[in-house]
């Protein structure tokens, strides 16, 4: 599935996660109350997606661009805008980027 696992594999992803090992704490504070340990798994996994839907994302706007066999700077300074407020890394906007350069 392109903008984000199926269902079995997000249950093997937070399995895998439940299973990994972690610090002596198992449970998470926010506002003075301990919330499970799930709760970070749940931070992690949808950390995971956000990075994959994303750059689905950045691949989809950088195939827009490119239709006409070239990247205009113009287009290029816009794709850059949006991949830092969806806060990528500055690697992952090269990846997807380097995939239409000519």
């Amino acid at each position: 599935m392109r903008w984000g696992a199926n269902h079995d594999g997000t249950r093997q992803l937070l399995d895998a996660l439940l299973e990994r090992p972690t610090p002596a704490l198992n449970v998470v504070t926010f506002g003075g109350s301990a919330l499970p340990r799930e709760i970070a798994v749940a931070v992690d996994l949808l950390a995971v997606h956000h990075v994959e839907t994303s750059t689905a994302l950045l691949d989809s706007l950088f195939a827009i661009t490119a239709a006409d066999a070239s990247i205009l700077t113009v287009e290029d300074n816009e794709v850059r805008r949006i991949a830092s407020e969806l806060k990528l890394e500055h690697a992952d906007y090269i990846a997807v980027r380097q995939q239409y350069l000519s």
